[in-house]
């Protein structure tokens, strides 16, 4: 038995609860779906590294209430957690239909689903030409790939996202542009005050920001082995 699997990239969806978020929101949202093994229902567990208002919340969730049977957020300072229970879930139903398996979490970003589904190659093309009659061609992008590059994949995305949650889109700029400017290295490749000239700021402030900056996101990394 040979595994093989596709990336596949859902340019209108809709239908979609998490997609619409992900669209007023603008931030990517991370999502574990499964059938609850007692009783035909879904559970979609869902993350996303922004804090979400309940305004943007209302403005989704409005076309899909029918299919919820329940919904929990969880809020903090700078993330979004939820629990819903859904009723039908028309995404999932067309994996279980074609012994195919999803890769978990999968993102939606913008309004687009972007996920892997692995399985033999005949059950992944029955998938893919249903997936297409469902969504419309014009809204699907297939990839052929391999497993371990989709792991790979979400991985680097999930841990980014989670590394960053803590940053402002300033605090961003500020260490990327230190980073591939080369001013975090072993081996310098430009001083402070020319990197300061080049975000505009003083260098004491320059310095400032990124030194917190990284204590933020070591903070973040080293917050659960307390």
């Amino acid at each position: 038995m040979k595994i093989s699997a596709v990336k596949v990239t859902t340019t209108s969806t809709s239908r979609s609860f998490f997609a619409k978020l992900s669209k007023h929101s603008q931030t990517p949202i991370y999502l574990f779906v499964h059938r609850y093994w007692r009783e035909p229902v879904y559970l979609a567990v869902a993350y996303t590294n922004a804090v979400l208002e309940p305004e943007k919340l209302k403005v989704s969730y409005q076309s899909e209430r029918n299919k919820f049977i329940k919904m929990e957020r969880l809020l903090n300072s700078t993330e979004t957690y939820f629990l819903a229970i859904k009723e039908r879930c028309e995404f999932y139903e067309l994996i279980e239909n074609y012994n195919v398996t999803l890769s978990i979490p999968y993102v939606v970003r913008d309004g687009k689903r972007v996920f892997c589904v692995y399985g033999e190659e005949p059950d992944l093309d029955k998938y893919v030409e249903n997936l297409k009659a469902f969504y419309g061609v014009k809204n699907i992008i297939v990839e052929k790939t391999t497993p371990i590059r989709c792991i790979q994949g979400y991985m680097h995305d999930a841990i980014r996202a989670y590394m960053f949650s803590q940053l402002t889109s300033r605090e961003k700029e500020v260490l990327f542009s230190a980073y591939y400017n080369g001013y975090i290295s072993s081996r310098r490749k430009i001083k402070l005050d020319e990197l300061a000239k080049q975000l505009n700021i003083t260098k004491p402030a320059a310095s400032l920001m990124i030194r917190k900056t990284v204590e933020k996101i070591l903070k973040k990394l080293l917050e659960d082995y307390d």
